[in-house]
């Protein structure tokens, strides 16, 4: 009859509609960093049931059960990052049952992306060591990340197990060389000096490292042409905060005597970094500033005076190693 059929393609546009449905979820915030984070997840469906919640990827972990109940369209658990994690993966949930068919039938299926900030530094690992260049008088400190630095699972017998630590190489081109580190990053470090990866090569240094009493360490002993490996152990309480390093191969500034002033005459005595003839010009290779005491110069500026300087005394403060007369 015209009323059975009716009935029928009736009841299979709603069997189809039921069919073609599309389930979808919404988390309450898509960027996970490393640990563990609570998600909600909303459905666009306010059905109540069960979803089996499918595997994670690897680096990426749920709250168990993997089948969770829904109410009202809703659920939540937590979420736990590792830095092996993707930088994008998807949670998906199929749902097992449901009351409310019509937009969340059984076996209906509903996905979010994740974005995983999680990544590690560079150098967290001593395979992936970032070389260092080895400046001739002093050197500026470059900041490297700490964020998401973890435990390398051994420390030089000087240090702390459980610190966090990132690992720098370099060529020596001389048989003593400054290490520069102005943040550690925190208030007390350490350090080891290997001629390999730690495990593989000799400990040949170890040494606390405590910011109250200065950035210069001094590594001896060293033979030319040859690779080293610094290992930088700091708080994990301070990660997040750069680290900062460099290397010279001279005297620091901050191991020199803090002079408070110098008399330049004919005869006077002898400016660090300085060459003396007679002039009545002077002219400086770095900076300086005139104040009512005199010229004070950078630390390892080099003053020239040239012939035909005959003034019996000028003073000039000078600050050297950072320490101000």
């Amino acid at each position: 009859s015209v009323y059975m059929k009716s009935t029928i393609i009736s009841t299979l546009l709603i069997l189809l509609s039921i069919k073609l449905a599309a389930l979808s979820v919404t988390p309450n915030q898509s960027t996970l960093s490393c640990g563990i984070t609570s998600i909600t997840f909303t459905f666009d469906c306010p059905f109540s049931g069960t979803v089996l919640v499918t595997n994670p990827p690897n680096g990426v972990m749920y709250d168990q059960p993997m089948v969770k109940s829904v109410t009202n369209g809703s659920l939540s658990f937590n979420i736990d990052i590792n830095s092996s994690a993707p930088q994008t993966f998807n949670t998906t949930f199929v749902v097992i049952n449901s009351d409310m068919m019509s937009c969340a039938a059984n076996n209906a299926s509903a996905s979010v992306i994740f974005t995983s900030t999680c990544t590690i530094p560079q150098n967290n690992d001593c395979v992936d060591a970032i070389s260092l260049d080895i400046s001739s008088n002093s050197c500026i400190p470059v900041a490297f990340s700490t964020n998401n630095a973890t435990y390398s699972g051994s420390v030089p017998n000087c240090g702390i197990p459980q610190y966090l630590d990132l690992f720098y190489t370099f060529n020596a081109n001389n048989d003593s060389i400054y290490m520069e580190v102005p943040s550690i990053p925190g208030t007390v470090g350490f350090y080891g000096l290997f001629d390999g990866c730690p495990g593989s090569g000799n400990q040949l240094d170890c040494s606390i490292m405590i910011a109250s009493q200065g950035s210069s360490y001094l590594l001896t002993n060293l033979i030319v042409g040859t690779d080293y490996y610094l290992q930088i152990l700091f708080l994990p309480s301070s990660a997040g905060t750069n680290q900062e390093i460099c290397l010279h191969s001279t005297t620091p500034q901050s191991d020199l005597n803090c002079l408070t002033s110098v008399t330049v005459s004919d005869n006077g005595p002898y400016f660090p970094s300085q060459s003396y003839t007679t002039s009545q010009d002077i002219n400086t290779s770095g900076s300086c500033i005139l104040s009512n005491s005199g010229i004070i110069f950078d630390a390892g500026t080099e003053i020239i005076l040239g012939p035909g300087f005959d003034t019996a005394t000028f003073d000039f403060e000078a600050i050297i190693g950072g320490c101000t007369p």
